[in-house]
């Protein structure tokens, strides 16, 4: 069996798909191991947000016209799933664009 050693951590690994990932449309594989590209990248993101001064994404609020409209679609489904027939013969599109 062909082994590998990680450029970044310098640990010998088996040359299969569970340590080292493949290269982007090639049958190669990477040369370093999937440990170290997963500690890279959170790393990476780390570095992102302290730069950008976020230390935690950004939730957007959803106004409460759309979370009744959503309400209303997911009633009409399970209804629909449950009895074969719709609740609501439509629910109408709603213009979220004005407040009222």
């Amino acid at each position: 069996m062909d082994k590998r050693v990680c450029v970044s951590c310098g640990f010998e690994y088996p040359l299969e798909e569970t340590y080292f990932g493949r290269a982007h449309n090639s049958t190669r594989y990477l040369t370093k191991c999937k440990l170290c590209i997963k500690h890279y990248q959170y790393e990476y993101r780390v570095r992102q947000q302290e730069e950008s001064g976020e230390t935690v994404r950004a939730i957007k609020e959803i106004p409460d016209q759309i979370k009744k409209h959503n309400l209303l679609k997911a009633l009409n489904y399970v209804h629909l799933q449950a009895f074969g027939e719709q609740l609501m013969e439509k629910i109408g599109f709603v213009d979220y664009s004005e407040d009222k």
